[in-house]
């Protein structure tokens, strides 16, 4: 791959496509835990005992807050992988077609967890 020197244009739209794509990932994160949590919630709701619900819901806080943090460190490390991912592609001149693969993929996941979250609604508490 032959590598070019940076111009001023190329570096400012790859800062704005990396700002773009870390709050699109954060949407994304904060779908997928809301997906997640709507699961959790489902299955506390139909549990009929009222004492094995309870220890349940422990359970399910327990899972939350771990489900929190562990999301936090993933969203991070990839928040640092696209801006690797991006420098790469700027630098061997194929920035705007990561810059399109990432947010197709970004928007997809999107999609997919509020489309997943409406199914579970629709089926029912």
């Amino acid at each position: 791959m032959e590598e070019h020197e940076p111009n001023w244009k190329n570096m400012v739209f790859y800062g704005v496509a990396w700002f773009i794509a870390c709050l699109l990932l954060v949407i994304a994160m904060i779908n997928s835990f809301e997906l997640i949590s709507t699961v959790l919630d489902w299955i506390t709701n139909s549990i009929s005992d009222v004492g094995k619900a309870r220890e349940f819901g422990w359970t399910v806080t327990a899972i939350t807050e771990i489900m929190y943090f562990i999301g936090g460190c993933i969203t991070v490390g990839l928040a640092v992988w696209l801006e690797y991912f991006f420098r790469r592609g700027e630098k061997v001149g194929k920035l705007v077609q990561r810059v399109v693969r990432v947010f197709v993929v970004e928007i997809l996941v999107i999609v997919l967890t509020i489309a997943g979250r409406i199914a579970i609604l629709a089926v029912g508490f």
